[in-house]
């Protein structure tokens, strides 16, 4: 996809003025106005002064429109997916549920809050060609996570698998206590 960015910006750095000036003389000719050499020589001037950032803007919102396409439709895929069943495979528990559930007092549970992740393969369909692989890693309170990447390689899909929303995998996730999911957006 980047590809065809780039493509489409270096063609449009080089055509840029050209397309411009036809554009003008164009509109000159269909309202029948007198050709003027010092207007075309301003206009040079002043286009010539302003390609590198018109291309530059338009360069960013083509790209901003292929991130927002792609995310809009990972975005549908996962708001139209069927409620299911917590998997077994995701246990999540807090030191309260263990209490009620094993009627024991406070002063005999020692286990901290912890998340507990041994991914083999991840995906969102079965045999699908996107999947999260042999991802392994223990949280403990005091961590600090960061998961970074391009748009699309999966960090959603990470914390969505960690969630129980992404069904289709092997391995286990256990998470002991609570847990906040901050996200960040990125500086530009």
């Amino acid at each position: 996809m980047m590809s065809k960015v780039t493509s489409t910006d270096i063609v449009l750095s080089h055509i840029y003025i050209n397309v411009t000036f036809l554009m003008i003389y164009g509109t000159m000719w269909a309202f029948d106005m007198k050709f003027d050499a010092g207007f075309f020589t301003l206009s040079y001037v002043l286009l010539s002064y302003t390609r590198q950032s018109c291309v530059n803007f338009f360069n960013f919102a083509i790209r901003d429109l292929l991130h927002y396409m792609a995310a809009q439709k990972r975005i549908r895929v996962f708001l139209l997916l069927d409620e299911s069943e917590r998997d077994n495979r995701l246990l999540s528990t807090s030191i309260k549920d263990i209490l009620e559930i094993n009627k024991i007092d406070d002063n005999s549970i020692n286990r901290t809050s912890e998340v507990i992740c041994n991914l083999k393969p991840a995906q969102w369909e079965q045999n699908g060609k996107f999947s999260l692989k042999n991802i392994i890693f223990n949280a403990h309170p005091g961590d600090l996570m960061c998961i970074i990447g391009p748009v699309g390689s999966g960090k959603s899909s990470l914390l969505q698998t960690l969630t129980g929303e992404i069904t289709y995998f092997e391995g286990k996730v256990r998470l002991y206590g609570s847990f906040c999911y901050v996200p960040q957006e990125s500086c530009k």
